[in-house]
């Protein structure tokens, strides 16, 4: 689950801005990963990856999806802004999502 960091909106898109951090529904493989980010609960953990930096916290309200893009703020630490390099889901967190789609959540 890889996205394209950016300060300029399009499809497989993600950055940190104003405090939240923004996906654009499908990542870069063409996937739609709207389902998994929109079930997002405050105070589940919710772990995301820039380059080489971990951003571990968790989910401080719903998940919102506005002007294309899904709005995650979670207390993780990410700087103001942040719009290069890969932003990633790492392994962990898209277990967590498919443990939850298979209704064992």
């Amino acid at each position: 689950w890889r996205w394209h960091g950016t300060s300029g909106w399009g499809a497989a898109t993600a950055c940190v801005t104003r405090g939240l951090v923004l996906f654009d529904p499908v990542d870069a493989s063409g996937v739609d990963r709207s389902g998994a980010l929109m079930c997002l609960q405050p105070g589940e953990k919710f772990t995301f990856q820039v380059g080489s930096r971990t951003f571990a916290g968790s989910v401080q309200r719903r998940p919102e999806r506005k002007e294309g893009a899904i709005q995650i703020v979670t207390d993780a630490g990410y700087p103001e802004r942040l719009v290069s390099g890969t932003f990633m889901l790492p392994a962990e967190q898209q277990s967590a999502f498919q443990w939850r789609w298979h209704g064992t959540s």
